[in-house]
């Protein structure tokens, strides 16, 4: 029995040597490229930590690659991590200081004051270079003037950011925006840059009618009168030459961005302005394309602008509901939403929409070093809706009294 026994370990054996050979079979390595691959492959599946990992691991591999440089620094920066970004993005600089503008749009929101304007004025250089180089191709020309037109809207704001007083940049900032407007003239960015700056300037209804046409860019719907097809307050254009107020949106151009060249502006007795092209006719459910819409947080900056600047919440109710179509997540749309269902009357959903964003930063507090404090703002939100209600009941009393 004994034999037996061991005659039957012994046939075992084989397959425990195979085993354990296995084990030690070395793990394969990937390329530089195959890490990079990965990266971008965690990316899609919002997995920043593998992706980081792999990242580093391409840039080890080829430390003079300025593209892994130029993605490591990108993800760090957006995960927060500025210490990290700044350093992988300075030494992308080090490498390939005349190629490639992201690093320095970056390093532009990670610095501050003067390193800031200086790193964001490089990457305009940057882009502009490669604009006029005649080698290259008409598409790409197209690109590069719509990553020029944004890059200069990044400029003007962070100028705007960084001042004392907005006064003192307020003329440059306004050639900054017209180059870009010039560079892209279908883009909304220049005209809703435009828009911040003239409610730094104490200019609310110049800042809405260049707010709304911004959004004539890319949803006319939102901006049109019902009934009789112009710009809403268009009346209140105080750009626009006299003769020109009373026209249909279709005939009417854009608010005017300042030209940089005033002594020319002067004598042709009218400014430089962006041409766009509204639709009289189309409706939101036919335009909704999102290879032409603005970014997710481009809208969301839109939402804000006009909750501050429109009395009517209509547009802004709108854009959020947009929004949350695309992403019903973002704890911050729920509170914006909130907050224009507020000033439209609307207390029930405005309600609502606030305690879903509670309930969504609820779910993230302990990812969310500022969960705190938007938590309380929500609640302050909360409070004001409820006095609100609690007003029109006790003045509905009142009216009922003998």
């Amino acid at each position: 029995m004994v034999v037996a026994v061991k005659a039957e370990k012994a046939k075992k054996s084989p397959h425990r040597k195979n085993k354990l050979e296995a084990r030690k079979a070395p793990k394969q390595v990937l390329s530089a490229l195959q890490h990079f691959d990965a990266a971008q492959a965690a990316l899609q599946n919002d997995d920043f930590k593998t992706a980081i990992r792999h990242f580093q691991q391409a840039s080890d591999a080829e430390p003079e690659n300025v593209e892994y440089l130029d993605a490591l620094g990108a993800v760090h920066a957006e995960v927060g991590q500025q210490e990290e970004a700044v350093k992988v993005l300075q030494r992308a600089v080090q490498v390939e200081p005349d190629r490639g503008f992201t690093k320095y749009m970056y390093l532009g929101q990670l610095l501050e004051g003067e390193e800031a304007l200086h790193a964001m004025q490089r990457g305009v250089n940057v882009l502009q270079s490669a604009i006029d180089d005649e080698g290259v191709e008409e598409g790409d020309a197209e690109l590069l003037q719509e990553q020029l037109c944004s890059a200069l809207c990044c400029l003007a704001e962070a100028q705007m950011g960084s001042a004392g007083e907005v006064q003192e940049v307020a003329d440059d900032c306004e050639a900054l925006l017209l180059r870009a407007a010039q560079a892209a003239q279908s883009s909304p960015e220049p005209m809703q840059v435009l828009a911040s700056l003239r409610v730094e300037q104490g200019r609310p209804e110049e800042a809405l009618h260049c707010l709304r046409s911004s959004i004539a860019t890319w949803c006319p719907s939102l901006v049109l009168d019902p009934e009789d097809g112009e710009m809403e307050g268009a009346e209140e254009d105080r750009q626009q030459p006299d003769e020109a107020k009373d026209s249909q949106v279709r005939d009417k151009p854009a608010p005017h961005l300042p030209s940089a060249d005033k002594d020319t502006a002067a004598e042709d007795g009218q400014p430089e302005k962006l041409e766009q092209d509204i639709d009289e006719e189309s409706d939101w459910e036919d335009e909704e394309d999102d290879d032409n819409l603005p970014s997710f947080e481009f809208r969301v900056e839109t939402a804000k602008l006009l909750i501050e600047l429109d009395e009517d919440n209509h547009a802004a109710t709108q854009v959020l509901e947009m929004l949350i179509a695309e992403d019903d997540t973002v704890p911050e749309v729920w509170y914006l939403l909130g907050l224009a269902l507020h000033g439209g009357g609307e207390f029930d959903d405005a309600l609502n929409a606030a305690g879903e964003a509670e309930r969504l930063v609820s779910q993230r507090r302990h990812e969310d070093p500022d969960a705190g404090e938007t938590l309380l703002d929500i609640e302050d939100l909360k409070a004001a809706i409820q006095e609100s209600v609690a007003n029109i009941k006790a003045a509905s009393g009142k009216d009922a009294e003998p």
